[in-house]
């Protein structure tokens, strides 16, 4: 009987052991992620970086970045950081620079958005086979009597050299991934950001008469022979191309930028940053806003 008695009082008292402290998987709690290995109150950042900003219509920049956080708790920060861009034509801007007029070329229109080149006498520096001439060539086909008149192009282009702004960092999420082909367990921090600084850089104002005075712009004739007064010969050198261009004006201009990111921590005093970022630069001259598009990646340590 005793033996009975006992095991009723051990049923009942697991039934209640069991209500007041529930099953509960290893895997799930907050525990499980708040224990970090790589808190960030009270710390300080350093980090270099390198990018692009990717979304350029003429011009191609990469950008190089240093920068500097400090972490007030696990969720807030504040950073600042300077970066410095190397800019480099497209073949967009080199294309408008270089239309250039010859009386002597063929009644023919462009196939597609290409560059024209006179296949006897103009040759793109860039390829002295003139393998890419010949190529273009094939492309253009005649339309008879109707000429397209093409003279160079000055587009307005903001080309950013260096940027200084500062700002704040939220930290919202701190996580764990596990990358099953290493296999390792990663952790990480997704973050926002917006920041407010100066960029400085050069401004190319849109030029629509060339230094021969005369008019660059596309024409439709109906004529034997490409007229005079409209775009630019041949050997007028100091007219077309990167020569021709209007002189760059600097500009020191206020910009803002937002971005979203993620941090990877290799080791408790260093991490793997990949980063996207917008940018906004206003009143650059006769430019009220400009907005460029940034991926960039880097690395930092922690102090």
């Amino acid at each position: 009987m005793s033996k009975i008695v006992a095991l009723c009082l051990l049923c009942l008292s697991s039934s209640v052991w069991a209500q007041t402290r529930p099953y509960r998987k290893a895997t799930e709690g907050q525990a499980v992620v708040m224990r970090k290995l790589y808190p960030k109150k009270r710390k300080v950042e350093f980090s270099f970086n390198s990018g692009a900003l990717v979304n350029q219509s003429y011009i191609e920049t990469v950008m190089f970045s240093t920068g500097m956080s400090y972490h007030f708790n696990e969720h807030w920060g504040i950073t600042s950081e300077w970066s410095y861009g190397l800019s480099f034509d497209k073949s967009d801007r080199f294309c408008l620079e270089h239309f250039v007029n010859k009386s002597t070329q063929a009644e023919t229109t462009f196939a597609g958005f290409e560059c024209f080149y006179d296949e006897a006498s103009l040759k793109d520096p860039r390829d002295p086979t003139g393998k890419k001439d010949s190529e273009t060539v094939k492309k253009m086909k005649t339309v008879g009597r109707d000429i397209i008149n093409l003279g160079p192009a000055y587009v307005p282009i903001v080309q950013i050299k260096q940027l200084a702004m500062g700002g704040v960092v939220w930290t919202p999420i701190y996580g764990k991934q596990i990358f099953t082909f290493l296999p390792r367990t990663s952790h990480m921090d997704f973050y926002l950001l917006g920041l407010g600084g100066v960029a400085i850089g050069d401004f190319f104002r849109q030029q629509t008469t060339l230094a021969n005075e005369n008019k660059s712009r596309f024409s439709e004739q109906n004529k034997d022979k490409i007229p005079s007064g409209v775009g630019t010969a041949l050997d007028e050198v100091e007219s077309y191309g990167a020569k021709g261009r209007p002189e760059a004006q600097k500009f020191y201009s206020p910009a803002v930028a937002i971005g979203i990111g993620q941090k990877y921590h290799l080791a408790r005093w260093l991490f793997l940053r990949i980063e996207a970022r917008n940018y906004a630069v206003f009143a650059v001259q006769d430019v009220f806003f400009h907005s460029v598009f940034a991926v960039r990646g880097g690395l930092g340590v922690i102090l």
